[in-house]
């Protein structure tokens, strides 16, 4: 249930990096370096995130990547 929740919530993360580039795009008052990177490395988020919420929460991945005796 928790991997449904935290998958969900991704598109969240885009819609933040929208703004920013909104804020960037449209503004001339406030556009900064660290901006335009958090915008190229924000975008990318939602496919990094993916892969590593189902390795954490769905069962079968979790016990293929932990180490038990």
């Amino acid at each position: 249930m928790h991997a449904l929740t935290y998958q969900m919530l991704l598109p969240l993360g885009v819609a933040i990096v929208t703004l920013v580039w909104l804020l960037d795009f449209c503004s001339k008052i406030y556009s900064s370096q660290f901006q335009q990177r958090f915008i190229i490395v924000g975008i990318g988020f939602p496919t990094l995130a993916s892969p590593i919420i189902n390795m954490i929460f769905i069962t079968p991945y979790r016990n293929c990547f932990t180490i038990s005796k």
